[in-house]
């Protein structure tokens, strides 16, 4: 934080961050009770807390992966088009 040009950023990096923690924190209970609710689909998650809460933060862990190419390919995009472009990507 040496530049001042970087405290203008600073409030949407902490409400980025604080943004992702509460939702990311949401985000397991509301697939834990959805896999709850799916018997049908999945008669092995019903009752099962422990692989409901198994697959819940498989996913997490899975749409980290995801945001981590996600940005590589974005960037790549960025750099060799426009930033118009890479919105409609």
């Amino acid at each position: 934080m040496k530049s001042k040009r970087m405290l203008y950023c600073l409030p949407m990096i902490i409400a980025s961050s604080t943004n992702l923690a509460i939702y990311g924190g949401c985000f397991v209970p509301m697939l834990t009770r959805t896999m709850a609710n799916s018997g049908d689909i999945y008669p092995e998650l019903v009752d099962d807390t422990n692989h409901q809460n198994q697959a819940a933060l498989m996913s997490m862990a899975l749409i980290g992966v995801g945001e981590i190419f996600g940005g590589m390919i974005i960037g790549n995009v960025r750099d060799r088009t426009s930033n118009k472009m890479a919105v409609l990507v």
